[in-house]
């Protein structure tokens, strides 16, 4: 049996970080365009490894409470 292997790492980030990440992304990682989740409550954009692994950076849409309603992250804080 393989051993296991790391598929991604989710970040939530504000809404305004993901549409203009910080220097301390840019600067360190290439971040490719991701998209809008087919709920249209959340979208990312992608770090993608060589090895097939990705960091996701993921944002509620313009911070809308209402999209955080009922969502599985909607009481969570970036980070």
């Amino acid at each position: 049996m393989p051993p296991p292997q790391l598929d991604h790492i989710v970040i939530l980030l504000p809404h305004a970080d993901l549409l203009n990440p910080p220097a301390w992304l840019t600067k360190h990682f290439t971040i490719s365009p991701g998209g809008r989740h087919a709920d249209n409550r959340t979208e990312n954009k992608l770090i993608l490894f060589q090895d097939g692994s990705y960091i996701e950076l993921i944002a509620f849409i313009d911070d809308d409470p209402a999209r955080r309603a009922g969502h599985w992250w909607g009481d969570a804080s970036p980070g």
